[in-house]
C-alpha cells in the first residue's frame, strides 16, 4: 500500500511548552492507524498539525507525496484530508442532507460567484453537491435521515453525519478526534462498523481514542505520544506489551499484577 499521509520531525512549541517533539510516522492507504496517549500528551495538537488548523515550529507533513506544510485546511480538505472533530462542529438547524452538503462543497473547484450568477450553472453545482452528499449519506446509512433535523437526532448518530461530512468532501484521509467519546453500546458498534467500512473502501483512517478497547481491536498500527515525543509505534499486539507503553498510559507493571 502507498503512503498517503506522512510526518518527519513534526515539532511543535507554545513559547517554552513543547506539545508535540520530532515526531515522525507514515501512513498508508486503507490503513487503520490510531493516536493514543495520556491525557496532555499532544495528540490535539498533532491533529491540528495534520490538519492545516495550526502550523508546526519545526518538520513537515506530507499528503500523498506532495509537501503541504503549513497549508490551510480548506486547501488541504480540497487535496483529500478531512477530519472531524471531538466537539461536533454540525449545525443544529440544518437538516442531515444540509449539513453533509456543506462538506462537500469544498470538493466542489467551480467559481462562487459565477455559478451564483448563473442559474443553469447554480442548479448543477447544487445537484452535484447533493449527490456527492446523498452518496457519504448512503455509506453510512444516514440516508432515510437525510430530511431530519440534526439537531433532533441521538448523540451516536450525530457523529456519524460529522464523518459523512467528512466523507462528502471526497476524502481519501480521514481524521478522526475521539469519535467513540460519550456513545452508548448500540452507537459504538455502528461506529465500529463505519470504520471497517472505510477501510474497505481504501480510505486512510487516522484515530485519536481513548477506547482502548476499540484501538487494539480496530486499529492495524498504533503510535504512541507522551510529553509530545512518539514512544512507541507497532501493532495492537506490540503496543499491548510495550513496558514503556505500560509504564506511560496503561499504569504500571506492577498495577497489573
Amino acid at each position: 500500500m502507498s503512503i498517503v499521509l506522512e510526518t518527519k520531525n513534526l515539532t511543535k512549541t507554545f513559547g517554552g511548552l513543547m506539545a508535540v517533539s520530532d515526531v515522525s510516522l507514515a501512513v498508508r492507504a486503507g490503513e487503520a492507524f490510531a493516536v493514543i496517549g495520556p491525557n496532555g500528551a499532544g495528540k490535539s495538537t498533532f491533529l491540528n498539525l495534520l490538519s492545516g488548523l495550526a502550523a508546526p515550529t519545526h518538520g513537515d507533513v506530507y499528503l500523498n507525496g506532495v509537501r503541504v506544510t503549513g497549508t490551510p485546511a480548506h486547501t488541504l480538505r480540497r487535496a483529500g484530508l478531512s477530519r472531524t472533530f471531538q466537539n461536533g462542529r454540525l449545525f443544529a438547524r440544518l437538516t442531515v442532507l444540509e449539513n453533509v452538503m456543506a462538506g462537500a462543497c469544498p470538493g466542489e473547484k467551480q467559481d462562487l460567484l459565477g455559478v451564483l450568477g448563473a442559474r443553469g450553472s447554480y442548479n448543477r453545482w447544487q445537484a452535484a453537491l447533493e449527490a456527492r452528499a446523498g452518496d457519504a449519506l448512503k455509506r453510512l446509512n444516514l440516508w432515510d435521515m437525510r430530511d431530519k433535523y440534526v439537531g433532533e437526532l441521538p448523540f451516536g448518530v450525530q457523529r456519524n453525519v460529522e464523518i459523512a461530512r467528512a466523507l462528502a468532501a471526497e476524502a481519501k484521509v480521514v481524521l478522526l478526534d475521539e469519535p467513540a467519546a460519550g456513545l452508548n453500546l448500540g452507537e459504538r458498534v455502528a461506529l465500529v462498523n463505519t470504520l471497517n467500512d472505510m477501510k474497505a473502501q481504501g480510505l486512510a483512517v487516522v484515530l485519536i481514542e481513548h477506547d482502548m478497547g476499540l484501538v487494539m481491536s480496530w486499529s492495524d498500527r498504533v503510535a504512541v505520544l507522551n510529553f509530545g515525543e512518539k514512544i512507541a509505534e507497532g501493532t495492537p499486539t506490540d503496543i499491548r506489551t510495550n513496558p514503556k507503553v505500560i509504564e506511560a498510559y496503561l499504569g504500571s507493571e506492577d498495577a497489573h499484577a
